[in-house]
Protein backbone atom coordinates (compact mmCIF):
# COMPACT_ATOMS: atom_id res chain seq x y z
CA UNK A 1 0.00 0.00 0.00
CA UNK A 2 2.87 2.44 0.67
CA UNK A 3 1.78 5.75 2.16
CA UNK A 4 -1.87 6.65 2.64
CA UNK A 5 -1.49 9.97 4.43
CA UNK A 6 1.15 12.39 5.73
CA UNK A 7 1.23 11.41 9.43
CA UNK A 8 4.27 9.75 11.00
CA UNK A 9 2.57 6.32 11.06
CA UNK A 10 0.60 6.66 7.82
CA UNK A 11 2.82 4.39 5.72
CA UNK A 12 3.61 0.70 5.68
CA UNK A 13 7.18 1.03 6.93
CA UNK A 14 6.28 3.15 9.96
CA UNK A 15 3.30 0.96 10.85
CA UNK A 16 5.58 -2.10 10.68
CA UNK A 17 8.16 -0.29 12.82
CA UNK A 18 5.49 0.52 15.42
CA UNK A 19 4.48 -3.14 15.49
CA UNK A 20 8.11 -4.12 16.03
CA UNK A 21 8.45 -1.61 18.89
CA UNK A 22 5.25 -2.85 20.49
CA UNK A 23 6.38 -6.44 20.20
CA UNK A 24 9.36 -5.83 22.46
CA UNK A 25 8.71 -6.84 26.06
CA UNK A 26 10.32 -4.03 28.05
CA UNK A 27 10.34 -0.25 27.91
CA UNK A 28 14.15 -0.36 27.80
CA UNK A 29 14.16 -2.60 24.72
CA UNK A 30 11.58 -0.38 23.04
CA UNK A 31 13.63 2.75 23.69
CA UNK A 32 16.80 0.99 22.48
CA UNK A 33 15.09 -0.08 19.23
CA UNK A 34 14.04 3.51 18.59
CA UNK A 35 17.50 4.78 19.50
CA UNK A 36 19.06 2.44 16.93
CA UNK A 37 16.68 3.70 14.22
CA UNK A 38 17.57 7.30 15.06
CA UNK A 39 21.30 6.61 15.17
CA UNK A 40 21.16 4.95 11.75
CA UNK A 41 19.79 8.14 10.20
CA UNK A 42 22.13 10.34 12.22
CA UNK A 43 25.01 8.25 10.85
CA UNK A 44 23.87 8.68 7.23
CA UNK A 45 21.28 6.00 6.45
CA UNK A 46 18.42 7.04 4.18
CA UNK A 47 20.23 10.00 2.63
CA UNK A 48 18.59 9.55 -0.77
CA UNK A 49 15.33 11.46 -0.54
CA UNK A 50 13.84 12.29 -3.89
CA UNK A 51 11.02 14.61 -4.77
CA UNK A 52 7.65 13.09 -3.99
CA UNK A 53 6.43 11.26 -0.91
CA UNK A 54 8.34 7.97 -1.03
CA UNK A 55 11.05 8.11 1.63
CA UNK A 56 13.68 5.48 2.44
CA UNK A 57 12.45 3.16 5.17
CA UNK A 58 15.19 4.41 7.51
CA UNK A 59 13.65 7.89 7.40
CA UNK A 60 10.16 6.51 8.02
CA UNK A 61 11.46 4.46 10.98
CA UNK A 62 13.23 7.49 12.47
CA UNK A 63 10.19 9.75 12.08
CA UNK A 64 7.96 7.13 13.72
CA UNK A 65 10.48 6.66 16.52
CA UNK A 66 10.71 10.41 17.06
CA UNK A 67 6.90 10.60 17.16
CA UNK A 68 6.79 7.92 19.87
CA UNK A 69 9.40 9.82 21.86
CA UNK A 70 7.68 13.17 21.38
CA UNK A 71 4.47 11.82 22.88
CA UNK A 72 6.33 10.06 25.71
CA UNK A 73 8.25 13.29 26.37
CA UNK A 74 5.21 15.59 26.43
CA UNK A 75 2.77 13.13 27.98
CA UNK A 76 0.30 13.81 25.18
CA UNK A 77 -0.89 11.62 22.31
CA UNK A 78 -0.46 14.12 19.48
CA UNK A 79 1.19 11.59 17.15
CA UNK A 80 0.47 8.11 18.49
CA UNK A 81 -3.32 8.24 18.78
CA UNK A 82 -3.75 6.04 15.75
CA UNK A 83 -4.24 2.29 15.42
CA UNK A 84 -1.03 2.19 13.37
CA UNK A 85 0.96 3.15 16.49
CA UNK A 86 -0.83 0.82 18.89
CA UNK A 87 -1.02 -2.87 19.75
CA UNK A 88 -4.04 -5.05 19.13
CA UNK A 89 -5.49 -6.79 22.16
CA UNK A 90 -6.09 -10.08 20.40
CA UNK A 91 -8.84 -11.01 22.83
CA UNK A 92 -11.01 -8.28 21.32
CA UNK A 93 -12.43 -7.47 17.90
CA UNK A 94 -9.99 -5.29 15.96
CA UNK A 95 -12.87 -3.06 14.85
CA UNK A 96 -13.49 -1.95 18.46
CA UNK A 97 -11.63 1.16 19.63
CA UNK A 98 -10.82 -0.44 23.00
CA UNK A 99 -9.06 -3.31 21.23
CA UNK A 100 -6.11 -1.01 20.44
CA UNK A 101 -3.67 -0.43 23.28
CA UNK A 102 -1.05 2.31 23.47
CA UNK A 103 2.60 1.25 23.38
CA UNK A 104 4.34 2.18 26.63
CA UNK A 105 7.72 3.89 26.22
CA UNK A 106 8.03 5.08 29.79
CA UNK A 107 9.80 8.40 30.25
CA UNK A 108 12.67 8.73 27.79
CA UNK A 109 15.96 10.23 28.93
CA UNK A 110 16.75 13.79 27.89
CA UNK A 111 19.67 12.35 25.91
CA UNK A 112 17.31 10.18 23.85
CA UNK A 113 14.89 13.08 23.32
CA UNK A 114 17.82 15.25 22.22
CA UNK A 115 18.94 12.58 19.74
CA UNK A 116 15.40 12.41 18.34
CA UNK A 117 15.31 16.22 17.98
CA UNK A 118 18.69 16.27 16.22
CA UNK A 119 17.72 13.53 13.79
CA UNK A 120 14.27 15.04 13.14
CA UNK A 121 15.91 18.38 12.40
CA UNK A 122 18.24 16.62 9.92
CA UNK A 123 15.28 14.88 8.29
CA UNK A 124 13.37 18.15 7.92
CA UNK A 125 16.42 19.72 6.26
CA UNK A 126 16.74 16.75 3.89
CA UNK A 127 13.04 16.90 3.00
CA UNK A 128 13.21 20.63 2.30
CA UNK A 129 16.38 20.18 0.24
CA UNK A 130 14.65 17.46 -1.80
CA UNK A 131 11.72 19.84 -2.35
CA UNK A 132 9.23 17.45 -0.81
CA UNK A 133 5.73 18.93 -0.63
CA UNK A 134 5.09 20.91 2.55
CA UNK A 135 2.23 18.59 3.56
CA UNK A 136 4.82 15.81 3.99
CA UNK A 137 7.32 18.02 5.85
CA UNK A 138 4.93 19.64 8.34
CA UNK A 139 4.34 16.53 10.51
CA UNK A 140 8.10 16.22 11.10
CA UNK A 141 8.25 19.90 12.04
CA UNK A 142 5.49 19.33 14.59
CA UNK A 143 7.34 16.34 16.02
CA UNK A 144 10.49 18.46 16.30
CA UNK A 145 8.58 21.20 18.13
CA UNK A 146 7.17 18.67 20.63
CA UNK A 147 10.64 17.18 21.21
CA UNK A 148 11.97 20.67 21.95
CA UNK A 149 9.30 21.45 24.54
CA UNK A 150 10.40 21.57 28.15
CA UNK A 151 9.38 18.44 30.01
CA UNK A 152 6.18 19.16 31.91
Amino acid sequence: MGAWDTGPFDNDSAADFASDVGGLITVEKRQRWIQQALQAVRDGAGREIEEGYEFPYEIEFAIAGAAFLADAHTGRKDFTDTVYAKLLDETKNFKDDEAWLPIDLGTPSQELVDLAALVTEQIVARLVEARVEEAWVEPSRKILAALCEKRG
